[in-house]
């Protein structure tokens, strides 16, 4: 096989793969949007051909039966608040935490790793504790608080990543070029990273914030020993009243629990049936 045969093979065959990984990718979206023009009786069905109609739009946007607006403002509120907090003190951290070594850098690295081990309803007791005494129970800033803690550490490892991957050769040769330390983190270092912070952000809003609003609506009050990682589960605990988590999520923790269980039999153990 000659080597331009076997180069344009190598070639091919990375196509066929970059497509394979873009429908995996791109499959599910594809499902979802084809799902949400879906008439209700092919909601849960495989059928690509169906009549289409906008009544889930409408049901949504018009409030009919359940107005979402409000739950979905809430969380917007609540997830954007906690990715521009957390996204610029993250980014400053892992900064810090790539480019100098100082006495117990490492200790603090493993520190803040150790905190995404625990599951959010072993904190949530003392942040209730604390919460009721300062009066941030029911409150948006109290939600805030407990999002950042669990998002920041995650978004300074994202980024420490992104940090130790840009060669120190480039900070310096803009040095060299006249730029004092501020002008190389705003003209050199910060341009650089921004791929990484748009990733860290996406992930931080997606992993501890907007899929409060899905396990709220869906009602995925796990039963089982992973109930203690349950977005859902953590922020009602932090909210006192029935009637607030209802406002925040559009249902209360017991009818996600009873919703989860009808829809779930199987994977309940024998003396919850």
């Amino acid at each position: 096989m000659s080597y331009a045969l076997r180069k344009r093979l190598v070639k091919v065959m990375d196509v066929v793969l970059a497509l394979i990984c873009l429908f995996f990718i791109a499959f599910p979206i594809f499902w979802l949007v084809l799902t949400s023009f879906k008439p209700e009786q092919y909601v849960y069905s495989n059928a690509v051909i169906f009549p289409p109609t906008l009544d889930n739009f409408r049901a949504i946007l018009a409030g009919d039966p359940l107005d979402f607006k409000p739950y979905f403002l809430n969380s917007m509120i609540i997830s954007l608040a906690t990715v521009l907090i957390a996204i610029p003190l993250a980014t400053m951290a892992a900064y810090v935490l790539s480019r100098y070594v100082f006495k117990g850098s490492l200790a603090l690295l493993l520190w803040m790793l150790t905190t995404q081990f625990l599951p959010p309803v072993v904190v949530v007791i003392p942040f209730f504790t604390l919460f009721r005494r300062i009066g941030l129970i029911d409150t948006h800033l109290g939600l805030i608080i407990i999002n950042l803690s669990l998002t920041i550490p995650y978004a300074v490892w994202m980024l420490k990543g992104f940090a130790d991957a840009l060669p120190g050769e480039v900070e310096e040769a803009a040095m060299v070029d006249g730029c004092n330390e501020f002008q190389v983190l705003r003209h050199v270092t910060f341009p650089l990273l921004m791929p990484g912070v748009i990733t860290t952000a996406e992930g931080a809003e997606f992993n501890y914030n907007l899929a409060r609003f899905g396990a709220g609506r869906g009602g995925l009050l796990e039963y089982t020993g992973s109930a203690a990682h349950n977005p859902f589960l953590t922020r009602a605990l932090l909210i006192a009243s029935i009637e607030a988590v209802e406002e925040e999520y559009g249902v209360t923790p017991s009818q996600a629990y009873f919703d989860w269980k009808a829809a779930n039999p199987d994977l309940l153990p024998e003396w919850a049936k």
